[in-house]
């Protein structure tokens, strides 16, 4: 069965990016080759299906799904009051993420430390840079502590840069430190960097988009 596809547009995750900060941290680097995975107007987000389509007749299980989905429409509804766009995040379809570059990958929240176990063993991952703020965790159930404690145990370096979600004024201040922490990860060379915020639509992609501008050219003109 083939997986749900949705595309975020470039223009609403970079206003207001534009301003050079290559003076504080950036000049000295030298520019590495991207192979760029997006097209000139979007970003592509894959997303797993759950598996299986049973139907569970446990009414423990149905009220979890139930409290599931008014989380599910309480974010998508704040998504798109604060950020005016159509996206929606599933958290119920598990982790989702594109591979951008050769070296990059951005997508959702991991949810459990199986994700970890799949992005070390099938995408090559050795770092994670999270975006998110403590918060947005709790709210979703998500337990970050056996999170953090499987990175270390299979020898993924996590990295933390959390931002206020829906927030473009806390986004752009923690930029610089977000993406020279990406750019350090990358210059190691150790394998591939995994930067997520919770749906993967808005804080990462940014930070990814301004690595891309900042030390590898990309034309973020629209």
């Amino acid at each position: 069965m083939d997986g749900v596809c949705t595309y975020t547009p470039v223009s609403s995750v970079v206003t207001g990016l534009k301003k050079n900060y290559r003076e504080s941290f950036i000049e000295k680097k030298k520019k590495p080759k991207c192979d760029f995975r997006a097209t000139k107007n979007c970003f592509r987000i894959n997303c797993k299906l759950p598996a299986g389509d049973q139907v569970d007749e446990n009414p423990t299980r149905k009220v979890a799904s139930l409290r599931s989905r008014d989380r599910m429409e309480e974010y998508n509804t704040a998504m798109k009051r604060m950020m005016r766009n159509p996206y929606e995040y599933h958290h119920d379809l598990g982790m989702n993420y594109t591979l951008i570059t050769d070296n990059l990958i951005v997508g959702s929240q991991p949810q459990k430390p199986e994700d970890i176990d799949h992005v070390k063993h099938v995408e090559n991952v050795a770092y994670v840079l999270n975006l998110q703020q403590d918060k947005d965790v709790e709210y979703w159930g998500v337990d970050l502590k056996s999170i953090i404690e499987r990175c270390q145990e299979i020898g993924i370096h996590h990295m933390r840069r959390p931002a206020r979600d829906f927030d473009p004024d806390s986004l752009r201040s923690i930029l610089p430190k977000a993406v020279s922490s990406l750019e350090w990860a990358i210059s190691e060379g150790k394998g591939r960097v995994y930067v997520h915020c919770t749906a993967g639509l808005g804080r990462a992609p940014a930070v990814a988009i301004a690595y891309m501008f900042w030390f590898c050219s990309m034309n973020v003109s629209i």
